[in-house]
């Protein structure tokens, strides 16, 4: 089953107080609510992108957790890259920063 067509079914045969989603379905849950002209079912998305800002400002979303995995990638190619050229050790723990994001927020 597509992931558009099981959010019209659940849309269809469940009682929605609010949606959690983790990753990508965020955009395609977004995408089904704003089709069918839905902005009042809270929705929580993962991953900051330019279709989910959309949605997130015309309400469809109603929140980001944005954890900036660009970030991630960064971070571990330039430790390596520290530890072959340098020698650098690593520490053990490495903060990446996360954000919370509203319509609010990002205007």
């Amino acid at each position: 089953m597509g992931r558009s067509r099981a959010v019209n079914r659940l849309l269809d045969e469940a009682q929605i107080n609010g949606i959690f989603c983790a990753a990508a379905p965020a955009l395609y849950v977004g995408k089904v609510l704003k089709e069918r002209r839905i902005p009042d079912v809270p929705m929580v998305g993962f991953d900051y992108s330019a279709p989910t800002a959309q949605l997130l400002r015309e309400r469809y979303i109603s929140a980001l957790l944005d954890e900036r995995p660009d970030k991630y990638a960064y971070l571990a190619v330039k430790k390596l890259f520290q530890y072959l050229t340098d020698g650098a050790i690593p520490a053990p723990v490495e903060f990446t920063p996360s954000y919370i994001l509203t319509s609010e927020s990002i205007l």
